[in-house]
């Protein structure tokens, strides 16, 4: 078995996916069809269908499988809605799942039938049962992974849970339910589960990251081989999303890819972190990759047992194997974590500490009962001392170690054979790139970004993106950068003040959340006027005296007011611009109110955006507070001030913000 995971790139065009739901229509399910109907409409209500975002099919299965609708045989909400009313259930004595996989995977999921799959773009099944198959579903749902396609089984209390995980693409995306009515409960988490997983840079990360190659070798006999190549540009734009998928695919290993042995699903898995002083500030990712892995798993003292060991210097074990027995104990434990600093980074000792201390009876291992023993090793930086006597040690120990690291960590690669159900286990180093935390120093940053119809929703994301990949590299905190984001288009609109958030996470959090606010216009002038009235100001935390200031305009289309004045109005305020537009946008324009010539930085499009960033990092990091000359604004300066003011003041009036400072 050659199992090869391939995800293609393409030019991200925004929130794009390709879901099909697979549908029991046999008689079992009587009446209950409309149920499953009514589902189907909900679900697609709330998701931003048409021939460039969300395409939509539909298949029902009994004695054999049947489309109802292709992914291109509608392109709006509207036409799909119609064609689920118009749905007629099939029918069948019989419940073939299995066959109605593999139709799904050679007949429907095709480029002819309107999936992208070839461009990147996110595939996606729904499959909603209400008797177990009548039919075998290992071979087919096994071969719907392999072709890259997410899918997610919902089923009622009368089948079997181990069929339900069988065909999801991991145990954690399988749903049960009472009956068929039952199927609203599960529809919002259904709808933010692929929200989430379907969002294009995870994706992406997908087809930088990994390739995973799984080979039988002989009977019993099975051999995993790991090999993961990076994309440096992915995991600095998006470290945290590199995160989700390296919790995703270690979930896959813990869950999926494990000898066939009598002691079930049960699992002994040990982390052991870098805790030293070097990574303290990628300590908060490493806790969340913790986290995701956690809420993956079947945690329980009869089921899978986490251990957290933390080290440096010398090892700390933070929770044993058996210290906690539930999965909300784990999760409350790893969220308690905090780096426990150290110069060294003595990798070796750390191992032998774990072999000697956590994998014992007495720590709560049950590596004598054969349950499968596992050790993720999170490490950023070279190892102090000789790693290769503790490896054989953990060979001889039948622990599998799964490894991350940075790129200062030596190349190594493990060997290890764990004997008792004859698992081979061959592991290669995993490389890891976290972005590198810049010492700008202390900096006011505020983003104000084109929220107009000429941006779009697909252009916003695009912006949230980009602003996310430059915040991952700033040291965000109350005494040294801080970030606000303004957005305008007819009218411009606080997201949030320089000290509204204090931390990098929240700040992330926050521009995660933007939202397009939509307008006719681009009134870029009155925009630039409400930064420097509202938000230029101690109130709303910027740091006059003790920071330099910086403005960042993200556009993606000419301003509908002239910004002539706008320019000298920052230079007076020393507040450094940078301009920074898509080919839509008036380059002219970005000149008059870009700090220098160097401050103008344009894309073709918001695809392109990326590759803005190193100039726009360049340009915060050398502008440090000019010593801005004086202005002598145009004669008519005044009376357009005046006026620009005056048709905006109530709308500012009437929009008080509450701002709390740090």
């Amino acid at each position: 078995m050659h199992c090869h995971f391939v995800f293609l790139t393409a030019e991200s065009q925004g929130p794009r996916k390709d879901v099909v739901f697979l549908i029991d229509g046999s008689d079992g399910v009587g009446r209950e069809f409309a149920i499953i109907q009514e589902f189907i409409r909900r679900v697609v209500e709330s998701l931003n269908v048409g021939e460039n975002k969300i395409r939509i099919g539909v298949v029902q299965y009994g004695d054999s499988a049947k489309a109802d609708m292709h992914l291109n045989t509608y392109t709006t909400k509207e036409g799909v809605l119609n064609g689920i009313r118009e749905m007629r259930q099939i029918g069948g004595r019989q419940r073939n799942l299995g066959q109605a996989l593999q139709f799904l995977s050679q007949n429907v999921m095709i480029p002819a039938r309107g999936s992208r799959k070839q461009e990147g773009v996110p595939q996606f099944a729904i499959v909603v049962s209400s008797r177990p198959s009548t039919d075998d579903i290992t071979r087919q749902a096994s071969s719907l992974k392999q072709s890259g396609v997410i899918s997610f089984s919902i089923g009622t209390r009368e089948i079997n849970p181990t069929e339900l995980k069988v065909v999801s693409y991991v145990p954690n995306f399988s749903f049960t339910v009472d009956d068929l009515p039952g199927l609203y409960i599960v529809q919002e988490n259904l709808i933010n589960t692929i929200t989430e997983l379907s969002d294009e840079d995870i994706c992406k990360s997908l087809c930088y990251i990994f390739e995973l190659y799984f080979i039988v070798f002989a009977f019993l006999r099975l051999s995993i081989v790991i090999r993961v190549s990076t994309c440096p540009m992915f995991l600095i734009l998006h470290p945290s999303k590199g995160a989700l998928i390296i919790a995703f695919y270690f979930a896959c290993i813990l869950t999926e890819f494990t000898p066939p042995a009598a002691t079930g699903d049960k699992r002994d898995v040990v982390f052991l972190i870098d805790g030293s002083s070097a990574t303290r500030s990628e300590f908060p990712s490493v806790r969340d990759m913790i986290r995701r892995v956690v809420e993956q798993l079947d945690v329980g003292l009869d089921r899978v047992r986490v251990s957290v060991v933390q080290y440096s210097d010398d090892p700390k074990p933070e929770f044993l194997l058996n210290e906690h027995s539930t999965k909300a104990e784990v999760r409350q434990a790893v969220m308690k974590l905090r780096s426990s600093g150290g110069n060294r980074l003595n990798t070796g000792r750390a191992l032998e500490w774990v072999s000697r201390n956590i994998y014992q009876r007495s720590a709560g291992s049950r590596i004598e009962e054969g349950v499968p023993q596992f050790l993720i090793l999170v490490t950023g930086g070279r190892s102090s001392d000789d790693v290769s006597t503790q490896a054989n040690q953990l060979k001889r120990n039948q622990v599998a170690p799964l490894a991350i690291g940075s790129r200062n960590v030596r190349n190594v690669i493990f060997y290890f054979t764990v004997s008792g159900n004859l698992l081979e286990f061959m592991f290669c180093h995993i490389f890891v790139y976290f972005a590198a935390t810049l010492d700008l120093g202390k900096k006011d940053i505020i983003f104000l970004i084109d929220g107009s119809d000429t941006t779009g929703p697909n252009g916003i994301a695009h912006i949230r993106d980009f602003i996310v990949s430059i915040v991952q590299q700033l040291d965000v905190q109350p005494d040294k950068v801080r970030v606000a984001v303004v957005q305008y288009a007819d009218r411009a609109k606080t997201e949030f003040s320089l000290n509204t958030h204090n931390n990098k996470q929240a700040v992330l959090s926050a521009v995660k959340r933007l939202r397009q606010m939509g307008g006719r216009s681009s009134q870029l002038a009155n925009a630039i006027d409400h930064v420097l009235e509202n938000e230029v100001k101690p109130l709303a935390g910027v740091r006059l005296s003790d920071a330099s200031q910086h403005l960042v305009v993200l556009t993606g289309g000419p301003s509908s007011q002239p910004v002539s004045i706008s320019g000298p109005l920052l230079k007076n305020k020393r507040v450094n611009c940078i301009g920074v537009g898509t080919g839509n946008a008036d380059r002219s324009q970005l000149s008059q109110i870009a700090t220098s010539s160097e401050d103008v930085v344009t894309v073709p499009t918001f695809p392109n955006l990326p590759t803005a960033k190193d100039k726009v990092i360049s340009r915060l990091r050398g502008s440090t507070g000019t010593a801005f000359p004086t202005y002598v604004y145009p004669s008519n300066y005044r009376q357009d001030r005046i006026q620009r003011r005056t048709q905006n003041h109530d709308r500012r009036r009437h929009s008080p913000r509450a701002r709390r400072p740090f």
